[in-house]
């Protein structure tokens, strides 16, 4: 019995490492212009575990490489509190992501409009009863995202799908996920911002006798938008 509910523990876990965060809006950065971030997420009721949440921090590098075209570099740590007794878990992960703007914002359209695909690497370290096992995943995702300017604030909402695997042997780890992302940025000056959002999660793991659930998460950020300097 043991063995199940740690078997089950652990694709929540492994949900929650993976991570649902947007953190950006549909605007593009720009050709030549850098955005750095520096975040921090939670994800709350791990498979229905009262008071069980993961704390996730880390940060993203932006670059515009075309008008409409970003590319971010994510990288991340995450720790578990209020697990069952001599259940510990931690979990660090990077990732590759592109964002392409089908629509931006102006005279003749009044929201921005994007498309974004990505990679995520995972690692993990799980240890129940001081019995320790490390493993590894990949996430494959693809979304889609609308926002609005409305100064100071740029509110927006994204619908996102990810595919996941991991090496871990306790169970077959792998799921999928429906996330839905609802946030705002918060213009501070020409250069920075302040970003917050809530996902709900709607995970489908694929291990024998674990049902669909859905999760939540909440994520907040600091931006520094650096333009390139020509010479």
């Amino acid at each position: 019995m043991r063995t199940l509910i740690v078997s089950l523990l652990l694709v929540a876990l492994l949900i929650t490492a993976s991570s649902a965060e947007m953190l950006v809006t549909a605007n593009p950065l720009g050709r030549g212009k850098w955005d750095f971030k520096i975040v921090g997420m939670q994800d709350q009721t791990l498979m229905n575990i009262e008071n069980a949440t993961l704390l996730t921090y880390g940060g993203y590098i932006g670059y515009g490489l075309r008008d409409n075209l970003d590319v971010y570099l994510q990288i991340g740590a995450g720790n578990s509190s209020d697990l069952p007794h001599g259940v510990d878990y931690n979990a660090a992960s990077y990732g590759l992501s592109l964002k392409c703007v089908l629509l931006n914002e102006g005279v003749s359209m009044p929201v921005s409009v994007m498309i974004g695909a990505g990679y995520r690497s995972l690692s993990d370290k799980f240890s129940s009863s001081g019995v320790s096992q490390n493993g590894s995943g990949s996430q494959l995702g693809i979304s889609a995202g609308v926002s609005k300017i409305l100064d100071p604030f740029v509110p927006y909402a994204a619908l996102a799908y990810k595919q996941t695997n991991s090496s871990f042997s306790f169970n077959n780890s792998n799921y999928s996920q429906m996330d839905i992302t609802v946030g705002t940025e918060i213009i501070l000056s020409g250069q920075g911002a302040f970003l917050i959002e809530y996902t709900l999660q709607q995970i489908t793991p694929k291990a024998a006798g674990v049902p669909c659930y859905n999760s939540n998460q909440i994520a907040a950020g600091v931006s520094f938008a650096l333009r390139k300097v020509n010479s």
